[in-house]
């Protein structure tokens, strides 16, 4: 900021020292350093806080940005399940006879081959033996 160097330092020594004279000179100089080292301290306090509003602003800035990205997402989101929702209400609405979508569901279950034409309690059954079979097969392999 300022370029004082050793000359200049020593030239306002000697005037300093010439009108306060010797008694006030140590005391002057004193309060002088003192005066210099708040400003010092104020002015590193300031840049910190000017560098800390810029980090701050940098950070909004990213976090308004994710916080758009996250806003289309979610509006991406919402309209897929629209759609999803309309899409299960049309098939659900166009099927003769059925009452709702489960309904549907269970009596094509019911039906299936793999179901054995019994209820869903008995066709869950009949997997999990099916499964349990498997897995006897594949332990007789490995031995």
């Amino acid at each position: 900021m300022f370029d004082v160097g050793f000359w200049e330092l020593a030239f306002i020594g000697l005037i300093g020292l010439i009108v306060l004279g010797p008694e006030r000179l140590p005391k002057v100089a004193r309060q002088v350093g003192l005066w210099v080292g708040r400003a010092r301290r104020q002015l590193s306090s300031f840049t910190s806080e000017l560098e800390r509003e810029a980090n701050l602003g940098d950070i909004r800035r990213e976090f308004d940005s994710a916080r758009q990205q996250f806003g289309q997402q979610k509006d991406n989101i919402e309209s897929e399940v629209g759609q999803f929702r309309d899409d299960l209400s049309q098939s659900a609405s166009s099927s003769p006879g059925s009452r709702g979508g489960r309904n549907h569901f269970r009596r094509a279950r019911q039906n299936s081959p793999s179901a054995g034409g019994g209820s869903a309690s008995s066709a869950g059954s009949g997997t999990d033996a099916g499964a349990a079979d498997g897995d006897n097969d594949s332990d007789s392999e490995t031995r």
